[in-house]
């Protein structure tokens, strides 16, 4: 039976998301052909964000994906896939195509599709650890597994429990192997620490999930890593890579390129990065031909900066034709990683012991000393998200009198770009507000010497608040 006619006869498939019928009818009697499967057990996982994911049985060797999955691909979608000894091809008539073995994800037109094999045992599984859930288990599959109460999204976990959300949360793997929550609705927890909607955390075995008012334990199926394979990172200041701790052994990677691709790496360690774009940030007035070659070369030479250190670099890092990935479970520490996930949302710090670690750990830029445009962006981007964080930080304190929290943000501002108007605007006013008008005119005189020598003049904004202090206002 060929694949078109299987999937006009399947697509109530429960996988694909449809609804069951709303009233019950007679059974009809209807005679099937045997069905002669090219795989019994890949499948190919097509995630788009937004909707439950896609999957596909191999019935043919050679499908197309327009066929196949119509709510997805238009009809007029040149992609295709072919079976090809326990590998999937996905190719289009340009002759681009993408091998992927069980596993392994490929990004396209802003779909993930991974190829999958349901003979492999779950990743993880998340036990109930309070009523009336306790001594329940939810196996979490190689696959997006959406969390919440009954409603109209078909969760995969359903908790009826008042205080969870209908869409409360999203369990998405890794090509690592390893999973990260994705918090949708209030109330979600990783060990006690509250993620904001929208923001992702990586989760490790043992660590204990809240959702709503109910607690769950997470329990990864993968084996744990000694710690001494773990890897320490430092990007903010300049580059330093070790083993088992921040002060463990040292990894000298003497190539710039080599160093350059793994610090890129780094910077979306356990998320797939494409080759493509690598090669272009790197090598952009060269051919392509000439550009992969280049390539292939400084990976060479990354491996054998490992090498050199003991270390086999393709035992954490995953390859694919298209993408690069390193495996979340070897990553001990980041501080670009961290600092990153404090500022995203460039929301206030409310808590002094997380103000204090984001004022440690964000000492310098992002590699102060790299003037490659790739560098840039990312030095830029992530300075300017912590700047507006510690801004909204130094505000929200100012507004709850605490001088201490106000003061310490505006001045790590300061610190970073002596320029920066508006924080000196809260300093000033800071001043005010606890009654020391000569220490905001001092604090302002001297900021405006600072601007002259830079030919700039104060804020209409700022010389109110001068003129204020200046009258003890």
């Amino acid at each position: 039976m060929r694949s078109e006619s299987i999937w006009t006869m399947l697509t109530c498939c429960s996988y694909l998301g449809a609804k069951p019928m709303e009233r019950d009818i007679a059974t009809e009697n209807v005679e099937f052909e045997s069905l002669e499967m090219a795989h019994n057990h890949l499948e190919l996982r097509v995630d788009q964000q937004g909707r439950r994911e896609s999957r596909v049985p191999f019935f043919d060797a050679q499908m197309k994906l327009s066929e196949v999955l119509p709510e997805i691909f238009p009809a007029d979608s040149p992609w295709q896939v072919t079976l090809s000894d326990e590998r999937a091809v996905l190719s289009k008539n340009d002759g681009e195509e993408h091998i992927l073995a069980a596993g392994e994800v490929v990004e396209l037109e802003g779909l993930r599709i991974w190829l999958v094999d349901v003979r492999q045992p779950p990743l993880a599984q998340l036990e109930g650890t309070t009523p009336p859930f306790v001594g329940q288990v939810w196996p979490l599959k190689n696959q997006q597994s959406w969390l919440g109460r009954v409603g109209k999204r078909l969760n995969h976990i359903e908790l009826n429990h008042p205080t969870v959300s209908r869409t409360h949360a999203t369990f998405m793997p890794s090509a690592g192997g390893q999973m990260t929550l994705l918090a949708e609705g209030g109330g979600t927890t990783v060990n006690g620490d509250p993620l904001e909607n929208g923001t992702s955390r990586l989760l490790y075995h043992g660590d204990l999930l809240g959702f709503g008012k109910t607690l769950f334990r997470f329990v990864s199926e993968s084996a744990a890593q000694p710690e001494s394979l773990r890897f320490f990172v430092r990007t903010l200041q300049n580059f330093k890579l070790t083993t088992g701790s921040e002060t463990g052994t040292a990894i000298d990677i003497k190539n710039e390129k080599a160093r350059w691709l793994f610090i890129i790496l780094a910077t979306r360690w356990g998320e797939p990065v494409g080759v493509e774009p690598l090669i272009e940030s790197f090598w952009p007035d060269v051919p392509a031909v000439r550009g992969r070659k280049n390539f292939s070369y400084t990976l060479n030479q990354l491996k054998d900066a490992f090498q050199e250190a003991g270390i086999d670099l393709m035992e954490f890092l995953e390859r694919t034709p298209s993408l690069l990935i390193l495996d979340p479970r070897f990553l001990g520490h980041h501080d670009f990683l961290e600092v990153q996930r404090v500022v995203k949302e460039e929301k206030p710090i409310t808590s002094e012991s997380a103000l204090q670690r984001l004022v440690k750990l964000y000492r310098a830029p992002f590699l102060p000393v790299c003037y490659e445009d790739w560098a840039e962006s990312i030095r830029t981007s992530l300075q300017q998200k912590v700047i507006n964080t510690l801004l909204q930080t130094a505000r929200h304190h100012l507004e709850k009198a605490n001088e201490k929290l106000c003061l310490a943000a505006a001045e790590k501002i300061l610190d970073l770009d002596p320029l920066q108007e508006e924080a000196m605007e809260v300093i000033v006013e800071s001043c005010l507000n606890q009654a020391r008008p000569d220490e905001a005119v001092q604090r302002y005189e001297k900021f405006e010497s600072v601007l002259a020598k830079e030919g700039l003049e104060p804020s209409v904004e700022l010389l109110k608040l001068y003129h204020r202090a200046r009258l003890g206002l």
